[in-house]
């Protein structure tokens, strides 16, 4: 309950302070006057990084279950803007670990597009910055009947110390950037 509510509020701070005319604005770290000098194309490089974090976050699932030589089903979600993956004969640790390595794949490459000059700054960068935080404001609401958080709390694991652990993760990659 804690984590939607949490969620709310971050969807709402995002969503109602995006003016066209933002000037020196902050939300989150996040300057929203770099939106007035964005031209298109750097959209599509922003939608790119989004569309890379959701590969690398459903990717890193599947490389888990292929590591661990588990069987498990591919489900792309387009209602709810996700994917879900079915696993069967599964331990209780697998699942658990499954259900972690979405986030810690895709924060792990956030961490590293922000490590570095050259990609720190860059559109893709943003948008997959943007993508990674909204994802994880919005998850609780998204997710309906299976989630990463569920199966990890399911299977004895701590899900509000990896969801807040997670989102350090994802606001330590937003500030590191110039906005």
């Amino acid at each position: 309950m804690k984590r939607i509510i949490l969620s709310i509020v971050i969807l709402m701070s995002l969503i109602g302070v995006m003016p066209a005319q933002a000037m020196d604005f902050y939300v989150f770290g996040v300057n929203l006057k770099w939106f007035k000098n964005t031209e298109p194309k750097d959209y599509g490089k922003m939608v790119l990084g989004g569309l890379a974090c959701a590969v690398i976050h459903e990717g890193s699932h599947i490389l888990y279950c292929k590591a661990k030589g588990m069987d498990y089903d591919f489900n792309l979600k387009m209602n709810r803007l996700d994917a879900e993956i079915l696993t069967s004969g599964a331990s209780r640790k697998e699942l658990k670990q499954m259900a972690m390595a979405g986030y810690i794949g895709d924060s792990l490459a956030g961490l590293l597009l922000t490590s570095f000059n050259k990609t720190r700054n860059s559109y893709f960068t943003k948008g997959y910055t943007l993508t990674h935080s909204i994802g994880l404001a919005t998850y609780n609401l998204r997710a309906e009947d299976i989630s990463d958080f569920e199966t990890i709390r399911e299977n004895s694991g701590n899900e509000d110390t990896f969801f807040y652990g997670i989102a350090a993760i994802s606001a330590h990659n937003l500030l590191r950037q110039e906005w």
